[in-house]
């Protein structure tokens, strides 16, 4: 068997192959965030503000019984939900839900005390046994869509 021929790495092409799979991966990445993120605000909004005007709480409340069953509430339920497409959305889906702003771009790219004023609603919201469901969920989920999605690209088999 013949080897290739060594050399030494040529570092500018190196570091330039790096930062264009990096890009790539980043914006595929941002794309899928903010689609997710698109979506659960169309849902969530309502010409009149009110959280209980929109469709994602009617919705909510009707599947409220079964997400009673997995020990969530249909909140926690919706973001574990969103945690499937991308694991980084169901933050937002819940700060969205919880805090009710009204746009989860307004909940999600404020810094104006919305993080203390995020854990106190949570934990005035959550019972602990609701907390531990919804962090079960999450972890043992399977995994995002875009991990999902790479390693059937790599390995071209849904095994």
């Amino acid at each position: 068997m013949e080897l290739p021929p060594y050399h030494k790495p040529k570092w500018g092409a190196l570091l330039r192959s790096i930062l264009v799979r990096t890009k790539y991966i980043l914006w595929r990445a941002l794309k899928v965030i903010f689609t997710v993120f698109a979506f659960f605000w169309l849902v969530t909004y309502s010409a009149s503000g009110a959280q209980d005007q929109t469709l994602l709480y009617r919705f909510g409340r009707i599947i409220e019984p079964v997400t009673g069953v997995f020990g969530m509430t249909w909140q926690t339920f919706i973001a574990y939900v969103s945690s499937m497409v991308s694991k980084e959305a169901a933050l937002g889906v819940l700060s969205t839900l919880y805090i009710g702003t009204g746009t989860i771009f307004s909940s999600t790219l404020q810094n104006t005390g919305t993080a203390s004023n995020f854990t106190t609603v949570l934990a005035a919201s959550l019972t602990r046994p609701q907390a531990l469901a919804f962090i079960f969920a999450v972890t043992f989920n399977p995994p995002c869509l875009m991990a999902i999605t790479s390693t059937y690209q790599e390995t071209r088999s849904l095994k």
